[in-house]
């Protein structure tokens, strides 16, 4: 089950960004650029994360929360990072207040914070496997082996995004980071270190999509 997030953001690019990232990221995600689509979209739906800029082209979105009567967490993500502008984000509710610029691996894990817990467990399960997101670990048959923070982060995004395939650039772009250039054949070997932890079900759990990257193919289950 994905986590549902509204983002409210009036600049194309950052929005744009985000959109993307977040998306790859295993959340599902809706984009509005002003309050009025922002109120549109809350009266049709129900959402598990707020991110809202504060400064809109057709007012501050301070006026839109009292509006809501809603117990969804929020993030302000905004230019306006004077105290004033922060006390009254807080006082509205908001459970972070995250000025620009930012880094985006820092929102991440914000967004990961603020979320309900039944969006960050602690493990994922299949078949006779445990992925222990916490200790950053695999338990196989009696067996636990330990995960670089690249393994890590390279199963996360396939588990994440199943069933869809994540290309072998969104791997490097999330992994390594937008200005790192590492080799495709650095992922592939990374892949093959994990296929060999998750044991004889490695290559069915991680398939190769020849020419574009990796898909994970089996649902898990989370632990409550």
């Amino acid at each position: 089950m994905k986590a549902k997030i509204l983002l409210l953001e009036d600049d194309i690019s950052l929005g744009e960004t985000l959109l993307k990232r977040l998306d790859k990221n295993g959340y599902a995600i809706n984009w509005v650029k002003n309050l009025k689509e922002a109120s549109n979209f809350l009266s049709l739906n129900h959402y598990d994360l707020l991110i809202f800029d504060i400064g809109l082209p057709d007012g501050q979105a301070f006026d839109l929360i009292p509006a809501i009567r809603s117990k969804t967490p929020l993030i302000f993500l905004t230019a306006l990072n004077d105290v004033e502008n922060r006390l009254k984000g807080y006082e509205l509710g908001a459970v972070d207040y995250i000025p620009k610029p930012f880094h985006l691996k820092e929102l991440l894990i914000r967004i990961k914070n603020a979320l309900p817990k039944k969006f960050t467990k602690e493990k994922w399960e299949i078949e006779n496997i445990t992925i222990d997101i916490q200790a950053m670990r695999v338990e196989r048959d009696g067996e636990t082996f330990s995960l670089t923070k690249k393994e890590y982060d390279i199963l996360s995004i396939l588990i994440n995004n199943s069933p869809n395939v994540v290309s072998r650039n969104e791997i490097l772009d999330n992994v390594w980071g937008q200005n790192k250039y590492p080799s495709n054949r650095t992922i592939d070997n990374t892949v093959l270190k994990l296929r060999q932890i998750l044991g004889d079900k490695g290559p069915e759990l991680i398939h190769s999509i020849r020419g574009v990257g990796y898909q994970w193919t089996k649902e898990i289950n989370h632990d409550e």
